[in-house]
């Protein structure tokens, strides 16, 4: 998937999200006019009629895009806050919309088949985490199940041919990067994740299973130490406060880089060479300390600004049998070992000879287009985000490959640059928003042999497929699983000129 970095599914997320992509999910109606909308058909199917705060009884029969569970009642599908298949539970109704209803789970009635204890402490309440309580063989399944049926709703292909999802060799402690946010003032100030539903808050974390090593000691060394700054959380509503974000990064041999974002306040960088410090007292691997400085009101954990306060502020990791240096804050695919089997799968189905142009679209700092240079003539990379450019370049530069080049801007403009050879092959990874019209129209104009798709969003990969299904076949799709014990996925689609 850095590049124009993607929303992280620990990063804060707003309420009421809208849908991403049009006709993918239903954005809320007004509550009165929904109700009695879904009041009117039901009654005029001769059912009963469902009610905001109605106490109702039913059994999840699947699991949505988004980690819900589904059922249905009299004739209406009601989304569950949190419910596995087969699960029986009683649930309170919060939303009325035309179609469907949302529904919040008060009680488990009876248990689903392959359920687990969660290993989590915080899980049901932390929202990082969706599927602890299922046992991981049925969490691949339904992520395949997830994605054949966006590609048949949403992309109007019948019996995709999607395999079985690649498990993570890893389903704990396999993250390499965390964002945790401030939240409150002092004596009651927080540093965690956002609550599950909730967008403005934020729950406590002391220890985070998806994270190896010293999280949860620099979890609470950091909160102690911004508490006793006296200095509170920034509040996005009023545009005050000074905490925002703590961001750890922690590579495969253990060495770690914190980076601290806050509100711009140069009068109180004691405080976070103080925190600093303490971190450093903590955590015997922290490589580096880098503070970002964030103005705009939006909750994202991306800096305007960067300033190294202790060590060094590069990123270094081992993937795909390269050693890769990135900026504290540019892009790399989170899970390191299922992201070279990420790799494994885009160099099958890229089948490159060494007689062909690559472009490698939102290559972001190079992952996967640098690690197929070698079977290339030329790889070509297109990328928005600058800071993940000149981490490129500088990767591939020090990798000693010379048949790379970069081309920083906007892909739908940079695609139809001059003086570039035409590609026989394509890679694109786009964002979760995923390719732009502008872009699709210009791959078919390239019209390359094969296009390989990577995306973490099925709904955007089933769109996009769709468009393309003009000019090319889809010949196969990979699910691979870099998110355990959550909704999701990322998928590796195979397109072939027709």
């Amino acid at each position: 998937m850095g590049k124009n970095p993607r929303q992280s599914p620990f990063a804060p997320r707003p309420k009421n999200q809208g849908a991403e992509t049009k006709g993918v999910r239903l954005g809320p109606d007004s509550r009165a006019d929904a109700k009695g909308r879904a009041s009117a058909e039901t009654a005029a199917a001769g059912g009963r009629v469902l009610d905001v705060g109605q106490r109702i009884e039913c059994e999840a029969q699947s699991l949505a895009d988004g980690g819900r569970g589904v059922a249905r009642v009299e004739g209406m599908a009601v989304f569950l806050d949190h419910a596995l298949p087969g699960q029986r539970v009683e649930a309170v109704i919060e939303r009325l919309h035309r179609r469907h209803a949302e529904a919040r789970v008060v009680n488990v009635l009876s248990r689903a088949p392959g359920q687990v204890e969660p290993f989590c402490p915080h899980f049901g309440v932390c929202g990082g985490c969706d599927f602890q309580d299922l046992e991981y063989g049925r969490q691949l399944a339904w992520k395949r199940t997830q994605v054949t049926q966006a590609l048949e709703r949403l992309g109007g292909i019948a019996d995709a041919p999607v395999e079985e999802t690649v498990p993570s060799p890893l389903t704990r402690g396999f993250r390499n990067k965390m964002e945790f946010a401030f939240f409150g003032a002092r004596g009651a100030l927080r540093l965690g994740l956002r609550p599950r539903g909730q967008g403005d808050e934020v729950v406590d974390i002391l220890q985070c299973g998806l994270m190896a090593g010293d999280a949860g000691a620099l979890l609470a060394t950091a909160r102690e130490a911004a508490a006793s700054s006296g200095l509170p959380a920034y509040d996005p509503a009023t545009g005050r406060g000074f905490w925002r974000f703590l961001v750890l990064r922690r590579n495969l041999a253990g060495q770690v880089v914190a980076i601290v974002i806050t509100a711009a306040n140069p009068k109180s960088e004691q405080a976070v060479r103080r925190l600093t410090d303490a971190l450093g007292g903590v955590c015997e691997t922290l490589g580096g300390v880098v503070w970002g400085i964030r103005t705009k009101r939006p909750q994202v954990a991306l800096s305007e600004s960067l300033r190294t306060i202790w060590g060094g502020s590069r990123f270094i990791e081992n993937c795909a049998g390269l050693t890769w240096e990135l900026s504290a804050e540019s892009f790399f695919q989170t899970n390191t070992l299922a992201a070279e089997k990420l790799v494994e799968i885009v160099r099958r189905e890229a089948a490159l000879t060494g007689a062909e142009t690559l472009y490698d679209c939102c290559c972001g700092a190079g992952l996967l287009g640098l690690s197929l240079a070698r079977e290339a003539e030329e790889v070509v990379g297109f990328e928005v985000y600058g800071p993940a450019v000149a981490d490129a370049r500088a990767n591939a530069k020090r990798l000693g490959l010379q048949n790379v080049r970069f081309v920083a801007g906007d892909l739908a403009k940079t695609l139809a640059g001059p003086g570039l050879p035409r590609p026989g092959a394509v890679l694109a990874d786009p964002p979760r928003a995923g390719l732009d019209e502008a872009v699709v129209a210009r791959l078919m104009a390239l019209s390359p042999e094969r296009i390989v798709a990577v995306s973490c969003n099925p709904a955007t990969l089933a769109r996009d497929v769709g468009r393309l299904s003009l000019a090319y076949r889809l010949a196969r799709v990979t699910p691979v699983d870099l998110f355990p014990h959550s909704h999701h996925v990322e998928s590796v689609a195979l397109l072939l000129r027709k």
